[in-house]
């Protein structure tokens, strides 16, 4: 506790570039490495606070500023301080340049605490945001895209989960994400009673990926998985007999 304390006092103190400013910082972090209860959390707080020091001293020096700023934000989510978690990620929003991968990253991060928060309103617009974002890179792109589609599923939503799954579906980068988008776009179909499109898409897909699935290779046994993962046909099953 006295070397925490010691720490804590340390991190206030300006350094000589904002380079070092933020290698306090991740000092402090990977000192979080093997500890448990109180003093993984004291620890957490020290970083915490050492990686807003950087903003705090140098708030015009990128990249540091906003890797800060999302760094800070994880350690406050883990520390279950939702509200200042959130809006550590929306600073880094105010401090990233909108081509930096921690802009669009920190869209993502607001749309899954808003969605744990059943802010499901605040949820879709960041994800679609995020989606949209074409400056960012393409697999945060998709990653936004496909949250897109999981979420309005999750609300009944079908309309909007079809158009989402499908727009997914022509942005994925493999087999897998394909296959799960798949998923998605026929179990919309399913649940909005369009049982016969559902059943004729699922049929494609199997058809799509028979022989991937089958090469004995690690792509093969990943897409092999991901199809035995599907839940469209408990989904379709489930429809037809509740006459729905």
């Amino acid at each position: 506790m006295i070397v925490a304390l010691i720490f804590s006092l340390c991190v206030f103190q300006q350094a000589v570039s904002a380079e070092a400013q933020f290698d306090i910082a991740k000092a402090q972090k990977s000192l979080c490495v093997g500890l448990n209860g109180l003093a993984k959390v004291t620890q957490k707080r020290v970083a915490a606070t050492a990686y807003a020091d950087v903003k705090r001293y140098w708030p015009e020096a990128h990249p540091f500023v906003e890797e800060s700023c999302y760094r800070r934000a994880e350690l406050l989510r883990s520390l279950e301080e939702i509200g200042a978690a959130r809006g550590c990620f929306e600073e880094v929003l105010e401090a990233a340049p909108e081509d930096s991968d921690f802009y669009i990253r920190a869209l993502l991060e607001l749309g899954h605490l808003c969605r744990r928060a059943k802010q499901y309103v605040d949820s879709l617009s960041y994800y679609a945001l995020a989606a949209a974002h074409d400056k960012g890179s393409l697999s945060y792109q998709v990653r936004g895209q496909s949250w897109l589609a999981k979420l309005n599923l999750s609300l009944k939503e079908y309309d909007a989960a079809i158009a989402a799954a499908k727009l997914w579906r022509k942005r994925v980068l493999s087999s897998v994400d394909y296959i799960r988008a798949s998923d998605v776009f026929i179990c919309a179909l399913a649940e909005s009673r369009e049982w016969a499109s559902a059943e004729k898409e699922l049929a494609a897909l199997h058809k799509k990926m028979k022989k991937q699935a089958s090469a004995p290779s690690e792509e093969g046994a990943a897409v092999a998985k991901a199809l035995s993962k599907l839940k469209a046909p408990q989904v379709i099953q489930l429809m037809r007999q509740g006459g729905r």
